[in-house]
């Protein structure tokens, strides 16, 4: 298991000026699949003990098929996984990880973070200052690779755990140098 995250961390997207065929967005969304996999939720998060792991996508999809994909081929233990696009003005409390995009307005992504505060939720955004705006955990690319950066204490307000998996690939980061976003 913590070698497809390895495996994952070691891939690069393509240069940002590329025109149609980038990586950057496959593998984040292999990331959102690799994280649920690493983050435990407080059982009211759930309708049951069957019931889907939910993962929403606010505003564009960025991911193409890709989530779909995974989806219909993966479970989180023994959970279905149910994809959810929804609009700014969509209810983001269904969801348990709540993907918000760079293209979605400023304002929008303020008041999805205002909806789910407090709630089991794991907010996913990718802009600079995401944790710092209530957020718990932000993608970003540094070194032409796609990492991550999290809040364990953000992560704990909402109500979920990352499993030490996920912290262990984050302090191998830290170690090989890799500056996170929360320590420029």
């Amino acid at each position: 298991m913590m070698g497809l995250l390895l495996a994952l961390a070691s891939r690069a997207p393509a240069q940002e000026d590329a025109p149609l065929i980038n990586r950057e967005y496959p593998i984040k969304a292999g990331y959102l699949y690799q994280i649920a996999k690493y983050t435990n939720w407080p059982d009211s998060a759930f309708a049951n003990r069957d019931a889907s792991l939910v993962i929403g996508v606010i505003g564009n999809n960025p991911f193409g098929e890709r989530l779909d994909e995974i989806a219909r081929r993966k479970r989180v233990g023994r959970r279905p996984i149910q994809i959810r696009y929804l609009r700014p003005m969509d209810d983001p409390t269904t969801c348990h990880i709540l993907f918000v995009g760079r293209s979605v307005r400023p304002d929008a992504r303020a008041a999805a973070i205002k909806a789910v505060r407090g709630r089991p939720v794991l907010l996913v955004g990718e802009t600079t200052d995401f944790i710092r705006q209530g957020g718990t955990l932000s993608f970003f690319v540094s070194k032409n690779k796609v990492r991550f950066d999290l809040s364990q204490e953000q992560a704990q307000r909402q109500g979920v755990k990352f499993k030490s998996p996920l912290l262990d690939l984050r302090a191998r980061w830290q170690k090989a140098g890799i500056v996170t976003r929360s320590e420029r």
